[in-house]
């Protein structure tokens, strides 16, 4: 569903694990035609996570460390700064730290809103 993940190569294991995991966790009930979409984005969100977790192995660092977005870097006395709140959705926790998992948790929060109606006035 996600073309950019074709390009980067991930291993058919770390696949399944996410995509299992993801397929527990999306409840066809509530999701209806959208499950797959779903299972799709939690799935990406995963595999994001994972990848920066070997990412940071590989550079030396310490996969699983906790860390926020960066939201300001300098170098050679060029600053760059970025609003992280601005894609910071509350209450979402670590589902903010990718953008599958923005866009999953949106959608979760409209399916979990049941029906709704909209008067134009």
């Amino acid at each position: 569903m996600f073309g950019e993940f074709d390009t980067i190569g991930y291993p058919d294991t770390m696949v399944s694990i996410w995509l299992g995991q993801a397929t527990n966790e999306v409840d066809p009930t509530r999701w209806g035609s959208d499950t797959n979409y779903g299972v799709a984005l939690l799935t990406a969100h995963y595999l994001t996570l994972a990848k920066r977790r070997a990412n940071a192995a590989a550079a030396g660092g310490t996969p699983g460390e906790v860390s926020g977005p960066i939201s300001s870097k300098s170098v050679a006395g060029v600053t760059v700064a970025r609003d992280t709140s601005a894609v910071r959705l509350d209450g979402a926790g670590n589902f903010n730290s990718t953008d599958y998992g923005v866009l999953f948790w949106q959608k979760a929060r409209f399916i979990g809103a049941g029906a709704l109606q909209i008067n134009a006035c």
